[in-house]
């Protein structure tokens, strides 16, 4: 009789053996490394080319002419508007973007002095918004009043004449002129540079259906500068 023995050993025997698989590494791992060390030999080169292009930028600017500020009429109201042979009364509220784009220079701008104008050339409202900063690549939205009584400015004659003709037809052009100094400057080198900014906006025409402006989407202004 054959022992427990003999026939543990024998069933090990006749059972059939497994083959190891062989260790394998997952081919992605490998990608991904090879990924991340061409990333690693990239970022100095891109870093490099990045200031090469930001001092290109700053140097085009300081030595020709710097970016000017971007001004948009986003809307205007008209309220309270009384127009005779003798007198105009009226109240104006014009929202304006101002955006500076420039990659290089920072803009501080002084104190604006704002004109509300009928069409191109006649004063009729004066006010003024308060200096801000402008850094890289910012926006601000400025918000301007205008109001007049018909005692100052004195507007003449045929020009409410030529307004009450318009306010009859059911439509007045108005312009807005800004003013303003402002200093251009870079963090870098101490560099700073004063600029005169002068905004034209033309051809807003308010409608007295709803005393707003005529037209979808922001007016754009002409800017002139004077560097000094």
């Amino acid at each position: 009789m054959a022992s427990s023995a003999d026939l543990l050993s024998s069933n090990s025997n006749s059972r059939p053996q497994t083959p190891l698989l062989p260790l394998t590494v997952n081919p992605s791992s490998n990608i991904s490394r090879k990924n991340f060390k061409t990333i690693l030999h990239f970022i100095p080169t891109l870093a490099t080319a990045l200031v090469s292009i930001y001092s290109i930028n700053l140097a085009m600017e300081i030595s020709l002419f710097p970016k000017q500020p971007i001004f948009h009429i986003t809307s205007l109201s008209l309220s309270n508007f009384t127009v005779s042979e003798k007198k105009l009364a009226a109240v104006w509220v014009v929202n304006v973007t101002v955006f500076n784009p420039s990659f290089a220079l920072q803009v501080a701008i002084d104190e604006i002095e704002s004109s509300i104008l009928y069409k191109e050339d006649d004063p009729l409202s004066i006010t003024s918004v308060n200096g801000f900063h402008l850094g890289l690549r910012e926006k601000k939205d400025l918000r301007m009043k205008f109001a007049t009584t018909g005692r100052e400015p004195v507007v003449e004659y045929p020009v409410l004449r030529e307004m009450g003709g318009e306010w009859r037809g059911g439509t007045v052009s108005f312009s807005l002129e800004m003013t303003m100094w402002s200093t251009y400057r870079t963090g870098l080198f101490g560099w700073s540079r004063r600029v005169y900014v002068n905004p034209y906006c033309l051809g807003l025409d308010v409608g007295f259906d709803d005393g707003r402006l005529i037209g979808s989407g922001p007016k754009d202004c002409m800017v002139l500068m004077l560097v000094t």
